[in-house]
């Protein structure tokens, strides 16, 4: 039976409209208690991962004092509609430690203040309202509050309702002076509480962004934080049962373990790589890791999906939502709201619905409840960047499970950051990793495990890629804008094959599209980076209608790199710009996906794109000469490994390596190594907004769409803009909105997406 409130008439927040009430301080704080004992399920032993026994019971302890403060007639007020509280509550909250903790035998007050005190705001902004010369006898306000009543009150309130609590959940026994207060000497308790957490927080940074000091650091704060705003939001943190079981992951995933793929078989728990063939289930056996790994795991750990593109992730979170349920699976990136907006009207919810449900999922993905999450990682890097709250992304992380999907896909310098970051979080806060892709060289999979602790290898085996040999090679002596191509994809389309047609930049596919178009009419369609979300999304429901793994209806798809990754979708032949191995090799993925019959032709030309800004020349000379070697033959996609190999085993890959390293010892030295807890860093969050090298603009005729959106759909509205980047902003200049919004009057359809310049070579992808 529910327990009733000792002091129902003191709130922690105020009411929210329509009611007159505010919910009460008590029934708050036993919520956020609820919550931080729902991240001990999820992670109990990360006190073993700070080197600290008495995390749980410091933790415990801020968690019930930390709203306390709140207690005092001032605030009260507020909350009721009076003055504005022109003190911090967390101040009053820490001077009850002394309550507790008479002598601090153990050393907890430091950790505890520190943790209740950067509660809402970092430690350097509470020092400079409060800083260690100020008398606080002079504090007329906060002298003021420190009454007997107001100690009386948390004492009463903390006797009553949280002693109970602290002591079924958290076995805690705590003796509580017997409540005779003195309100001067009491607030000028405040002071040494307050120096004990600034002492802290210099000793950690002394010990450095590794240290146990440090994690600890991190972990206190970052469980009060969690705990905070899930209790204040009314949620909770769930766990996932498939991911601590094989059996009912394998239930969830619709497998039989007789059909598993020896690879599949093969991942063992911990940190791990993993090199097999597109289509041969490297999903289902990512999954499989995770259930393995998780099994061995005490509690319930959090599994990471990381993927590199929006698109990708999209996919990847309706896919893992249909196995799990919605509840479960939570998906980050800039755009997550739109796209999960999308899927629920696909889904027939009605748009009002719809707007409810996404931006609930977008809230439950910033409180971390969801124990699935599908992101890119640039959503790990806002807490190597130290934005505010950075504590609560690492200790969501700690203990995790990552699975880290088409590594291919990014350049040294993020590739850098990335590794730099998963490096900190496997060594530091104790996360597994999985790696895996269908192309790796020998040089990266080396470069992963010297930087993952005790990490194994799988490959699939060589039956499994003989399996897989489904790709016959033909190199081409034309640019592949030649008329002479288009007729040769024409001829094959009418011939009943679907194509596809890969080309290097977004203006070189809308000339080759605008060709075709002219030839096969609605047989073709047009994919690219510069469509606006809502158009893609459509583009790609109807790829996957015509070409995915129920869809065998004729098609003709020009499209830029964005193919290579995520789409289940199957061609018989493929035409494509020459671009990097493990690049064609993703294309290659694309065609006779099912192997519904045993070879296709794959078409790569050998011409450059004159003035292509995407790949380095020496890159693609490397992958024809590789290509060569099966020039009108079966591609065995087991001697793949070997081909990236001889590119990567000479002086390309020593200047790439030296290039990744210089990378990930720039990250580490100017971001990792300023990591400290309890502050955040408006210089390093100026740095990560740097990193985003684009726009995104409004295509002058959706303007008059965008504003009925704005009035009726507001949640859609960001839908109508599209990507773009630096240099093209600088060269196209959009004009500015009074809301902000960038605007181009270049020419945009639903069929062709932005048209940028008349030189296919200058538009990116």
């Amino acid at each position: 039976m529910p327990q009733i409130d000792v002091c129902p008439d003191i709130w922690a927040k105020s009411p929210k409209p329509p009611t007159t009430t505010g919910e009460s301080l008590e029934s708050h704080t036993l919520q956020v208690l609820n919550c931080l004992n729902r991240l001990r399920a999820r992670a109990p032993n990360l006190d073993e991962l700070c080197e600290m026994p008495r995390l749980w019971r410091r933790a415990s302890i801020a968690a019930v004092l930390h709203d306390l403060g709140k207690c005092c007639t001032g605030f009260q007020s507020t909350l009721k509609g009076g003055p504005r509280f022109r003190h911090r509550h967390e101040v009053l909250s820490v001077a009850l430690i002394p309550w507790l903790y008479p002598d601090d035998r153990d050393n907890d007050v430091p950790w505890i203040a520190a943790a209740i005190l950067t509660h809402h705001k970092d430690l350097e902004l509470i020092g400079s309202l409060y800083p260690f010369d100020l008398d606080f006898d002079e504090l007329e306000q906060l002298q003021a509050e420190a009454t007997p009543d107001f100690f009386g009150i948390a004492e009463k309130i903390f006797r009553n309702r949280f002693l109970p609590t602290l002591a079924a959940e958290f076995s805690l026994e705590i003796s509580i002076l017997e409540g005779r207060w003195d309100p001067p000497e009491i607030a000028r308790l405040i002071r040494p509480i307050m120096a004990a957490a600034f002492n802290l927080a210099e000793e950690i940074r002394t010990a450095g962004p590794a240290s146990p000091r440090a994690i600890g650091g991190h972990v206190i704060r970052g469980l009060l934080l969690l705990s905070d705003h899930a209790g204040s939001a009314g949620e909770t943190f769930r766990t996932l049962d498939q991911i601590t079981n094989e059996m009912s992951m394998l239930k969830a995933l619709d497998i039989e373990s007789a059909s598993l793929y020896p690879h599949q078989l093969d991942l063992i728990p911990g940190n791990c790589t993993l090199i097999a063939p597109t289509g041969s289930g490297k999903t289902e056996a990512s999954l499989l890791w995770a259930a393995r790994t998780g099994s061995q795991t005490p509690g319930s750990p959090v599994l990471f999906y990381v993927l590199p593109y929006q698109a990708s992730i999209n996919a990847m979170h309706e896919r893992l939502s249909s196995r799990f349920g919605d509840r479960q699976v939570a998906m980050q990136h800039s755009r997550a709201a739109q796209a999960v907006y999308r899927q629920l009207l696909d889904r027939d919810y009605k748009p009002e619905l719809a707007t409810l449900l996404a931006r609930k999922a977008q809230s439950l993905a910033r409180l971390h409840a969801k124990p699935v999450r599908v992101l890119t990682p640039w959503q790990l890097l806002r807490g190597a960047y130290q934005l505010k709250g950075h504590e609560a992304l690492w200790t969501d992380a700690a203990r995790s499970l990552m699975i880290l999907d088409e590594i291919h896909a990014y350049e040294s310098e993020r590739l850098g950051m990335i590794l730099a970051t998963v490096r900190h979080l496997a060594h530091n806060f104790g996360a597994r990793m999985l790696f895996m892709s269908a192309t790796m060289s020998a040089r990266l999979l080396e470069f992963i495990h010297g930087i993952l602790p005790n990490c194994k290898h799988v490959n699939a085996n060589l039956a499994t890629y003989e399996r897989f040999r489904r790709h016959r090679i033909n190199l081409v002596n034309a640019d592949l804008t030649h008329e002479e191509i288009s007729k040769r994809v024409s001829a094959e389309a009418r011939a009943g094959k679907a194509i596809l047609v890969v080309a290097t930049t977004v203006g070189r596919a809308q000339h080759i599209y605008s060709r075709l178009k002219r030839e096969l009419g609605d047989l073709v369609s047009l994919l690219h980076g510069r469509f606006h979300s809502e158009d893609r999304f459509e583009k790609e429901r109807d790829l996957i209608r015509k070409r995915g793994p129920n869809g065998n209806q004729p098609a003709v798809l020009v499209a830029t790199q964005v193919v290579e990754v995520s789409l289940n979708v199957d061609f018989d032949v493929l035409y494509s710009d020459p671009a990097p191995l493990e690049a064609l090799v993703q294309r290659f993925g694309r065609v006779n996906r099912r192997r519904r019959v045993p070879l296709r032709d794959v078409f790569v030309m050998r011409n450059t794109p004159e003035g292509s800004p995407v790949y380095r020349d020496t890159h693609l000379r490397a992958a024809i000469e590789q290509l060569e070697r099966f020039e009108g033959a079966a591609l065995d996609e087991g001697t793949v490994q070997g081909m990236l190999d001889s590119v990567y085993g000479g002086e390309i890959g020593d200047v790439w390596i030296a290039d990744l390293e210089k990378q990930m010892g720039d990250f580490q030295r100017n971001v990792l190594d300023a990591l400290m807890p309890f502050r955040s860093s408006d210089e390093l969050a100026k740095q990560f907004d740097d990193l985003f090298d684009g726009y995104q603009v409004l295509p002058k005729s959706l303007e008059s769409e965008y504003e009925r959106r704005l009035e009726e759909d507001e949640l859609n509205a960001p839908a109508l803009l599209i990507p773009i980047t630096r240099g093209q902003f600088w060269s196209i200049k959009p004009s500015r909105r009074p809301d902000g919004t960038l605007v181009t009057d270049r020419p945009y359809s639903e069929e062709e997406g932005l048209n940028l310049t008349s030189k296919p070579h200058e538009d990116g992808i």
